[in-house]
């Protein structure tokens, strides 16, 4: 039988990523009861997420790794395991009309801003590849197709981007892993488990591994929940055990970021 994942008397505030692209980390978290005991969860995007961990509101929280390199002197973060890719991601798009061009300068980006690492990550290779930022703008997922014209360009993430990237009815997009494995020849770690540096005490023991090889294990329960078309996107597109290939990415982007005036 295997370990609690939680101490006996312990209680846990624990902010989950509403994107699919996060179920194996967190499936033991939500489903688990019984190794579980004491955490509550506490679902929405990452960008909100760490507002509340910055808040006190929770004590850990899967977060934009760009949020991590900005908070560094209060947080904390789990360097073996998070949400990676090698290359195409498929949900993370730049994304045109079909009748315009992708590698063309646009005078504005709509945004998703659900994820700032995907925010952060599209200004710097748009920076790197035309030289300046156009005017950026947030905007709910459902609006951003709709906006688009001959000028404008769009962000989308998460299950958004699946879904255009499944049915891309009028649009092209480039994939923003395969975009920044052409300019780095690295993989790409979106998000990871972070937490105040005054509680990393209760995050020893392989707290958040044992999470995910419990999720892991799981892959076909996720996948009834969710869909079996998505086990390519769950098993080859993304990985979860980071290696230390993704933590020199990691370093590599805080580095660019930083370079470019954009942490």
């Amino acid at each position: 039988m295997q370990p609690s994942l939680s101490p006996k008397n312990w209680f846990m505030r624990l902010g989950l990523v509403r994107y699919l692209n996060a179920r194996p980390l967190d499936f033991a978290f939500q489903t688990d009861t019984e190794r579980c005991t004491g955490v509550t969860c506490h679902p929405d995007t990452p960008a909100r997420l760490v507002e509340q961990l910055l808040a006190g509101e929770l004590d850990a929280a899967l977060i934009s790794s760009v949020e991590c390199f900005r908070n560094a002197d209060r947080l904390a973060w789990c360097d073996s395991v998070g949400v990676a890719s090698e290359s195409e991601v498929q949900s993370l798009l730049y994304l045109r009309r079909e009748c315009d061009d992708l590698d063309m300068p646009v005078k504005r980006i709509y945004l998703d801003e659900g994820s700032r690492t995907t925010v952060a990550l599209v200004r710097l290779l748009y920076l790197r590849r035309f030289g300046h930022l156009p005017e950026c703008v947030s905007l709910p997922p459902e609006e951003i197709p709709a906006k688009l014209d001959a000028d404008t360009a769009g962000l989308l993430i998460g299950d958004a981007a699946l879904s255009m990237f499944k049915s891309p009815a009028g649009f092209h997009f480039h994939d923003l892993v395969t975009w920044w494995r052409s300019e780095t020849g690295l993989p790409f770690v979106a998000a990871l488990w972070a937490y105040p540096k005054e509680k990393a005490a209760l995050f020893t023991g392989g707290f958040f591994e044992s999470s995910l090889e419990w999720g892991l294990a799981r892959m076909d329960e996720i996948l009834a929940r969710y869909g079996e078309e998505y086990r390519n996107y769950l098993t080859e597109a993304l990985h979860y055990r980071l290696t230390a290939e993704d933590r020199r990415a990691l370093a590599v982007f805080s580095g660019l970021l930083q370079e470019k005036g954009l942490l």
